[in-house]
């Protein structure tokens, strides 16, 4: 390719990426091209439909996820492994909407396939290796892994703008459930509830997807 013919699909992607970031993957063409400031008709030319680029948008979180669930595989205490990667992925869920659509894709076509062949087996293996330890309370599934992800986007996604960490709160309660009491995976839940402000805030800001 000619270098301008890069340099215009590299200011595309880029400017899709931020917008996917903001608002998730339920995005126009005309948005991408407004935010890169050219004519839409230079984002047609590399993609040809909103699908084409939406899937490249997905296929590179999708593979954000698999980078941090792959770090993970080898941590000295699986417990904390396990730990580390659902908070590694919920904070990129929170600065990146379209990191908890791959998420909640996993039983939705047509996306349901890439996430169930590449992110299914790695988290298979770190639920694995962590109830290996006999440190659990209560038996982790990996079926828990994408409902405790699910819900610290949408916690974000209800809270974001006006606790932007507030999620985590709540997936650590969620998650210590699985723990005992003296669980060296344990650390001192921080965050602090959110107030009334913040609340009505979040409550007055909401708007359903």
């Amino acid at each position: 390719m000619r270098k301008d013919v890069l340099r215009n699909r590299a200011l595309l992607l880029a400017s899709a990426d931020a917008v996917v970031r903001e608002h998730g993957t339920n995005l126009s063409l005309n948005e991408v091209a407004h935010h890169a400031g050219v004519g839409v008709g230079t984002v047609y030319r590399h993609f040809p439909d909103r699908e084409a680029l939406m899937k490249v948008m997905f296929e590179e979180r999708v593979d954000r996820v698999y980078e941090i669930m792959s770090s993970h595989l080898d941590d000295k205490d699986p417990v904390e492994g396990l730990r580390d990667a659902v908070f590694d992925i919920c904070e990129m869920q929170a600065t990146d909407r379209g990191v908890w659509e791959v998420v909640a894709a996993g039983g939705r076509e047509p996306h349901r396939e890439i996430v169930q062949t590449r992110l299914l087996p790695l988290a298979r293996k770190l639920v694995r290796r962590a109830n290996a330890t006999g440190r659990l309370r209560t038996r982790f599934d990996a079926n828990d892994l994408p409902v405790l992800l699910w819900t610290g986007g949408a916690l974000n996604a209800y809270l974001g703008a006006a606790s932007p960490t507030g999620w985590g709160r709540y997936i650590q309660l969620m998650f210590y459930s699985f723990l005992t009491d003296d669980d060296p995976a344990r650390r001192p839940i921080r965050q602090k509830a959110p107030s009334v402000g913040q609340i009505d805030a979040a409550m007055r800001g909401w708007r359903p997807t």
